[in-house]
C-alpha cells in the first residue's frame, strides 16, 4: 500500500481482526454471487471520502459466482463522519436523507479493462446516520454503544441497500458508486452538508464468494491527477482503472432473485444469462431435453 494510497483512506478506528469469521458463503446462501461486506459489520471500517478526494464515482470490476445473473439486491457499507450539530452532538438514532447512485457496467476487454455501455443504473434516498456524540474517553471520538472493547473511533459503518428487482448482468461487470457532495458528485450541491462526509467503505478482506478480477486495481473518477497512480496522465474526471490498491477494494454485496422454472419464454431477450447458460440455443435445447 503506497503512502498516496494510505493519505487517502479515512482511518478506520478498531476493525475487528475475527470479524471474517463465519462470513457468508455461497453455499450457506445460494443467492449471493459476489461478497466483500463483513457479516458481522464492526463499529467502523476504513473508507475513501469523496469530499476530500474530489471523487465522483468509485468501484471495481468483478467477476461473479456460479448462478443465476438475475440481480436482485446490492449492499454497499458506507461510514458517516458527521455529527448532527456542531460543537459534535447527536441525538441518538437520528439521520439525514440523501441520494445515492449505482451505475451497473458491461466490460470493454483489453490490456486495461474499461466501462463498457451502462446495463442500467438506480438512484435511491436513503436515510444516512449521523455518528454518535463524543464519549469521554475518545476526545473527538466515540465507542460504540453496544460494544466498547471496539475501541475509539471518529465514524460509523452502516449499510445501504439497492433493489434492483430482477436486472440481468454477465458474468464480469464494473460497478460504480456516486453522489453528490458540496464539491464533487455529478451534480455538487454548492453548499456544505452533512454528506461532505459520507464516506464509502473498503476492505482489505478477499470476496468471500465470487473474485475481485484484479486486485491491485479499481476503478476511480477523481478531479485531482495526482491520486491515481498515473499521476493523471489517463485523465482525470473520468471513471477508469487505477493502479496501487492492493489489497484494497469496496466492501459489497450482490445478491439474486431465486431461479424461475425454466421456460423457452425466459431464455429469450437475455434471459438465458440469467438461467446460467452461455447462449440462447443451449437454453432452449435444456427445456426441450426436459420437459
Amino acid at each position: 500500500m503506497t503512502i498516496r494510497r494510505l493519505k487517502l483512506l479515512a482511518a478506520g478506528g478498531a476493525i475487528l481482526a475475527t470479524v471474517l469469521a463465519g462470513v457468508t458463503t455461497a453455499s450457506a446462501n445460494p443467492g449471493i454471487i459476489y461478497d466483500t461486506v463483513p457479516a458481522v459489520l464492526p463499529t467502523n471500517m476504513e473508507s475513501l471520502s469523496y469530499e476530500s478526494t474530489s471523487t465522483a464515482e468509485f468501484g471495481d470490476l468483478i467477476s461473479f459466482a456460479a448462478g443465476t445473473r438475475a440481480i436482485k439486491t446490492v449492499t454497499v457499507a458506507m461510514s458517516s463522519w458527521t455529527c448532527q450539530t456542531y460543537p459534535c452532538a447527536t441525538t441518538p438514532g437520528s439521520s439525514y436523507p440523501h441520494p445515492v447512485t449505482l451505475n451497473l457496467y458491461q466490460v470493454n476487454t483489453g490490456a486495461t479493462p474499461t466501462p463498457g455501455v451502462l446495463i442500467t443504473t438506480i438512484t435511491d434516498t436513503f436515510q444516512i446516520p449521523f455518528r454518535p456524540s463524543p464519549t469521554g474517553e475518545c476526545g473527538t471520538g466515540f465507542t460504540a454503544p453496544d460494544d466498547p472493547k471496539d475501541g475509539c473511533t471518529d465514524g460509523l459503518a452502516f449499510t445501504i441497500e439497492f433493489d434492483l428487482k430482477s436486472v440481468i448482468v454477465p458474468n464480469n461487470i464494473i460497478y460504480g458508486i456516486t453522489y453528490n457532495t458540496q464539491s464533487h458528485g455529478p451534480n455538487p450541491t454548492g453548499i456544505p452538508g452533512p454528506a461532505d462526509s459520507l464516506n464509502v467503505a473498503v476492505t482489505t478482506a478477499a470476496a468471500t464468494v465470487g473474485t475481485n478480477v484484479n486486485p491491485d486495481v479499481v476503478y476511480w473518477d477523481t478531479l485531482l491527477g495526482d491520486w491515481y497512480a498515473d499521476g493523471g496522465a489517463g485523465g482525470i474526471g473520468v471513471f477508469r482503472a487505477d493502479t496501487g490498491w492492493n489489497p484494497y477494494t469496496v466492501a459489497i454485496r450482490f445478491a439474486t432473485v431465486a431461479a424461475p422454472a425454466l421456460t423457452t419464454e425466459i431464455c429469450k431477450n437475455g434471459g438465458h444469462i440469467a438461467a446460467g447458460f452461455r447462449n440462447l440455443g443451449q437454453c432452449i435445447a435444456s427445456f426441450n431435453a426436459n420437459k
